[in-house]
């Protein structure tokens, strides 16, 4: 299984971005999978990405998500959702608010307990 994700337009279909098993937004970079392959950079004009420049809009469904520190520490996992929302500087998790990105601070700060995190990762839900 493998999460897919798609990278929104202003207008025209949604691209869609290679499935992963994960995905990782560390600061204003979208990494892909668990070798953080480098997808897009978030040049404040919007990400590139296949040579094509989009807002910073990824939508994902039946994921979870987990903060981690630079150190590696991790926190626990929130969701399952049905549908994870990131435009701009907000993580919407069915349409409840999961984070906010600090462009200052280049961190998460994780609505559930007010801690900063600088990575976001982005899971498929495992089903046993």
């Amino acid at each position: 299984m493998a999460i897919h994700a798609s990278l929104a337009a202003p207008s025209g279909p949604a691209l869609e971005v290679d499935a992963a098993p994960c995905y990782r937004i560390a600061g204003r970079r979208l990494e892909r999978g668990p070798g953080h392959d480098l997808l897009t950079e978030d040049l404040h004009a919007g990400w590139s990405f296949h040579g094509e420049r989009r807002p910073f809009c990824l939508a994902c469904h039946a994921i979870t998500v987990r903060f981690q520190s630079e150190a590696g520490d991790m926190s626990a996992p929130l969701g399952p959702y049905d549908l994870l929302f990131v435009a701009t500087h907000y993580a919407y998790g069915d349409d409840q608010l999961v984070a906010c990105f600090c462009p200052h601070t280049n961190t998460w700060l994780a609505e559930r307990d007010g801690a900063h995190w600088p990575i976001m990762i982005l899971e498929e839900v495992r089903v046993c």
